[in-house]
């Protein structure tokens, strides 16, 4: 894009703004409000931790930038997330725990070492088991579990562990260990009141009699995905979300014509609408807005969604892109004037639509990873430009191409 408006790289910050490329002197920073720390992965590999109000620049395994995390609120029920009970049922025996023995996400030698002995039994009621009991929950509502493994030595790589959370169901998983950290979660629905966060070997379950595993950060929240690490202490602790907005942005937006263009990285898919990006008047009202979208339809599958309203009518409420990956990159541009709005993704024109409106009121809120104080999405941000000028279609495809 040779002339933006607005262009947010992410390089510099500071506690409450995030700082934009263009236009200089400021006028295009966004406003960062999270009211508490969160955590994000480092250039170095490991979790750091972001102070309140901090923009979190998270980074890929290889140490190149991945994005500006957003994230909806969220609380680690699981207090006291590194310790756990022992349980030796049948004839196995219970595991042996040795904290502080390796190198955590974390960077700190706060991993601790788990070894599980079946003892030779071999029947599904013989288990070597840690858990985390009655962690109350409601019924009905969605919950991820979720935990860091690693095996302890090149001897455990390729054995199978179980991880559940019992009184959830589906949520259960058999997980092989690698030699490097993994972040392993399982979801599902609450079938009682309270639930219980285990791990285990279990005869006729799992492959073999011993396993010796480091496990690190263990976490319950609500909801159908694992967002970012939350550790406690000897209470649940809740992560506020996350709130980037440019206020009183008009002489950036394009007000009857423009390009909006965002690189995306997307997590996780959670179901119903979860903002990408908004565009609108105020924080208050959908008379005129601009909003791209993500999550999980009805069907089950991953979709991009866009609306655009004009003159309190919606001229385009739908479909962008479906069958879009858990994790993928996504280059958006959505091209729109006085006459027609295209949307394209990753080098496609994905949809045209033609109409004869212009907004009623004047664009001046663009919110990154909400809409109306809501609708919170769970992403990172790479990039967002915008122009007072509709791209052409060549141009559209060539900078959202991959």
């Amino acid at each position: 894009m040779s002339r933006p408006t607005l262009a947010l790289i992410p390089t510099a910050f500071k506690a409450g703004k995030l700082y934009s490329v263009l236009p200089g002197g400021g006028s295009g920073d966004f406003t960062v409000s999270r009211n508490g720390a969160g955590t994000f992965i480092g250039q170095d590999g490991f979790i750091k931790t972001a102070l309140a109000n901090e923009p979190r620049f998270e980074y890929n395994s290889d140490g190149s930038f991945k994005g500006v995390l957003v994230e909806p609120a969220a609380t680690n029920l699981v207090p006291n997330i590194n310790t756990f009970n022992t349980i030796g049922s049948g004839g196995a025996l219970p595991p042996i725990i040795t904290n502080n023995y390796a190198i955590s996400p974390g960077g700190l030698q706060n991993a601790s070492r788990f070894q599980f002995n079946l003892n030779g039994s071999n029947s599904s009621s013989d288990r070597s088991l840690i858990n985390k009991a009655f962690i109350s929950t409601v019924m009905g509502s969605n919950y991820t579990g979720s935990v860091y493994l690693k095996a302890t030595t090149p001897s455990e790589v390729g054995k199978t562990i179980r991880f559940v959370t019992e009184q959830i169901t589906g949520a259960s998983l058999i997980y092989t260990l690698t030699s490097e950290w993994q972040r392993v979660s399982v979801s599902g629905s609450a079938n009682d009141l309270d639930a219980n966060f285990l791990i285990e070997i279990r005869g006729a379950v799992t492959d073999s009699d011993t396993l010796d595993c480091l496990i690190w950060g263990n976490q319950m929240e609500l909801g159908a995905v694992a967002t970012s690490y939350i550790p406690t202490t000897t209470i649940q602790v809740t992560r506020p979300a996350d709130v980037i907005t440019r206020d009183n942005a008009q002489d950036l937006i394009g007000q009857t014509e423009g390009t909006v263009f965002i690189d995306y990285v997307k997590i996780n898919l959670q179901s119903g609408a979860n903002t990408i990006l908004s565009i609108a008047v105020n924080n208050l009202s959908l008379n005129n807005t601009i909003t791209i979208f993500n999550g999980i339809g009805s069907s089950g599958a991953g979709r991009i969604l866009i609306q655009v309203r004009f003159s309190q009518t919606w001229i385009v409420d739908g479909l962008g892109q479906t069958s879009i990956s858990p994790s993928g990159r996504y280059k958006i541009c959505l091209t729109y004037s006085s006459t027609q709005i295209k949307l394209f993704i990753n080098g496609i024109l994905i949809r045209t639509d033609t109409h004869n409106l212009v907004p009623s009121e004047v664009f001046s809120v663009i919110d990154l990873g909400s809409r109306n104080n809501s609708l919170n999405g769970n992403g990172l941000t790479k990039k967002l430009l915008l122009s007072k000028t509709a791209l052409t279609e060549s141009e559209a495809i060539a900078i959202t191409t991959l």
